[in-house]
């Protein structure tokens, strides 16, 4: 038994690694960006992706899958390889939205779907779209307003609805250089603080009031995490972003495209995460991608005779 567990462990550290390398976009470096990632486990279901559109601007996803561990994580894959490949070739927010939707609703069991945000930076024009399904409240802080403007959830999450009910309905907003957005994940929004409240209900209404400065958002709710024991045992996987506003990016990022994994903060448990800096089996991603529904929910086996 005890060597059988032990090769689980180690073929889970190989499929983390190729987890990451697909899900960790090559432009969270990029100085606009800022994210916030805390897993429970050594796979979550939380993921955040960023990628510049061939003729400027990004496309930006924050997404939250049903559950912990593998099974969570595993839909990651094909979502992000959507993503980052449609991107590339310059298909809309709006075209992209629909074939992850159609994609997960066709591999994931009825119980599993991802709770998602999706943003469209576009540079020409100075605005953003928003597209929310079933994520907290993005926060777009305008330096002419007081109080963030709150774009609430009006779409259902991904793979959930077949791709004849799928709706997209997307929320536009004019920006001027310097304004900022900040999404995060239900591990923020449904955290309890030491009194046993939600974060939504307590901790969270200085930043929707706009009291606190949209600069300094990340590291402030970063630090309400710590203070109120949150991080030392997180009950849910949290992830946040904030993304500064300008018209300059995506249009010289030759600077950031070889760099990979998040900007701001990265914190992993001790007790469930390892670093892993081997190189994955170039096979195992194509493989998982292609793999039937079932196929997924054996995973650690599937990797045997890859190594």
């Amino acid at each position: 038994m005890s060597l059988y567990n032990e090769q689980l462990l180690n073929e889970q550290e190989v499929a983390k690694v190729v987890y990451e390398n697909i899900t960790h976009s090559n432009c969270l470096k990029d100085p606009s960006l800022s994210t916030f990632h805390y897993g429970t486990h050594t796979f979550n279901g939380d993921v955040i992706l960023a990628a510049y559109k061939p003729n400027g601007g990004m496309h930006i996803l924050l997404g939250d899958f049903t559950g912990h561990g593998l099974s969570a994580a595993i839909g990651a894959l094909p979502l992000a390889d959507i993503f980052f490949d449609w991107t590339k070739k310059g298909f809309l927010m709006r075209q992209i939205i629909p074939e992850i939707n159609a994609r997960l609703k066709g591999i994931l069991p009825s119980n599993m779907f991802c709770s998602a945000v999706f943003v469209d930076i576009k540079v020409n024009n100075k605005s953003i779209e928003v597209w929310n399904g079933g994520l907290p409240d993005l926060l777009f802080f305008s330096q002419n307003a007081d109080k963030p403007v709150r774009f609430t959830s009006k779409n259902l999450p991904l793979g959930v609805l077949s791709p004849d009910a799928f709706e997209c309905q997307i929320d536009p907003m004019a920006f001027v250089p310097g304004d900022r957005l900040m999404a995060f994940s239900d591990g923020v929004y449904e955290a309890l603080d030491l009194s046993e409240q939600m974060f939504c209900h307590s901790v969270l209404n200085p930043l929707y009031q706009g009291e606190i400065d949209a600069e300094q958002a990340v590291d402030w709710l970063v630090q309400q995490l710590e203070r109120e024991g949150i991080l030392e045992n997180p009950h849910d996987d949290i992830s946040c972003l904030s993304v500064r506003l300008d018209t300059n990016i995506g249009i010289d990022s030759s600077e950031y495209e070889l760099s990979r994994g998040h900007d701001c903060i990265y914190r992993s448990n001790p007790d469930t995460h390892s670093d892993i800096t081997r190189t994955p089996i170039p096979f195992l991603s194509g493989h998982l991608l292609r793999s039937k529904p079932d196929t997924f929910w054996l995973f650690p086996e599937s990797l045997s005779g890859l190594a």
